[in-house]
């Protein structure tokens, strides 16, 4: 099956910049294989100067958060002769959406999603007669931007935009090398205490791993609709502030407070965040943080979870940008030490959680411009 194009229209609120919109299906007759590919062009713009492929996070999407240039760096790299275009994943597809019986995402490992992503860059390179591509990726997107690096960088790329992302993700602490079978097990026994307390809506994931914030996507709405609406706790004066308290001080498995946004100190602003939370698609594989825990206790050079193994050849230009409060900095330093190139620059946003870094209250001048001065010196 070709890809197939779905529209073409204006991004709103933006009426000098185009949005084209095409379907995949990997494989012929697989309803739960949809890819689609996201893209946004300044009209007025005969031949971008640079083309980038972006590749969101865990349960992440296309979906544009904002269409202000401030807060959308899409948005704001169109405008400056970037074309760029965003990946869903076979996860975004409708067809899974309100499905009870999710074991056709059991074999779906990062293997998989990196062949979904070359046919993606294949597409791209076809589409806008380029020969390399850069590609951005945010959290596990850029997880999976270095595991693409590693298999393709000679062919495909001009560059990696890393969006604190890391190499692999440490979830829970093993004293000892653990097999996948081992990390599937374990994700089994922490789903066992989840599942008479957590709803549907909550279980994020095939393996019922729960995102922990618990909110539902009524709850999400309802704030977004009238964010003073009464807080269902004692303490804070509305629903928004509820929200807001709850992300601010949320723990999960590789987070603490300020992990997943720093609110309270002004990084952040609830509206664009409750947003964010409610483009999320509902389910991830939870066999690639099954993977990600065992690539992490092996090592690189890992026989059987081998992705990561040829990192310290990838030889193009690399640019990362790492909070300090979402996972370990270390850990996410480890990548751009072991990648084989001498071009890498990193910039280590102080005080910043997680998504500040994708659409926080100073991503504009500490990320958006520097990525963009970064594209431009390195076409």
């Amino acid at each position: 099956m070709s890809w197939k194009k779905l529209n073409h229209k204006t991004v709103p609120g933006n009426k000098d910049l185009n949005l084209t919109t095409w379907k995949f299906s990997p494989v012929s007759g697989d309803k739960h294989g949809v890819i689609s590919l996201e893209r946004i062009r300044d009209k007025a713009s005969t031949k971008a100067k640079s083309t980038l492929l972006y590749l969101p996070g865990t349960w992440g999407n296309s979906t544009l958060i904002d269409y202000r240039e401030n807060y959308e760096f899409r948005i704001y790299l169109a405008r400056n002769q970037v074309d760029i275009f965003s990946l869903d994943y076979r996860t975004h597809s409708a067809d899974i959406q309100d499905q009870d019986n999710l074991s056709f995402m059991a074999d779906w490992t990062y293997g998989v999603f990196l062949e979904d992503i070359k046919k993606s860059v294949d597409f791209i390179k076809k589409i806008t007669k380029t020969d390399k591509i850069f590609i951005a990726g945010m959290s596990r997107g850029g997880t999976l931007a270095y595991y693409y690096a590693c298999r393709n960088w000679f062919s495909d790329l001009a560059g990696l935009i890393i969006l604190d992302g890391s190499l692999w993700w440490d979830y829970f602490s093993f004293d000892h090398k653990i097999t996948l079978k081992e990390a599937l097990d374990s994700f089994r026994i922490q789903a066992a205490f989840q599942e008479e307390t957590a709803s549907r809506e909550q279980l994020m994931n095939v393996g019922r791993y729960s995102i922990n914030l618990n909110f539902t996507k009524q709850l999400i709405q309802q704030a977004i609709d009238n964010p003073n609406a009464p807080s269902p706790v004692e303490g804070p004066k509305n629903l928004a502030e509820y929200m807001a308290e709850r992300i601010h001080n949320s723990r999960g498995p590789c987070w603490g407070s300020k992990g997943i946004a720093n609110l309270f100190e002004g990084y952040n602003n609830i509206e664009i965040l409750l947003a964010w939370l409610l483009s999320k698609d509902p389910y991830w594989p939870i066999v690639q943080i099954a993977e990600s825990i065992s690539l992490h206790s092996q090592g690189i050079g890992s026989s059987e979870i081998t992705y990561a193994n040829q990192i310290n050849e990838v030889d193009v230009p690399v640019i990362a940008f790492f909070s300090q409060w979402y996972y370990s900095l270390d850990e996410k330093l480890k990548a751009t030490k072991y990648i084989g190139s001498r071009d890498v620059t990193t910039q280590i946003l102080n005080n910043w959680g997680h998504a500040d870094i994708l659409f926080g209250e100073y991503a504009h001048k500490k990320v958006f411009k520097p990525m963009c001065r970064w594209l431009k010196e390195k076409v």
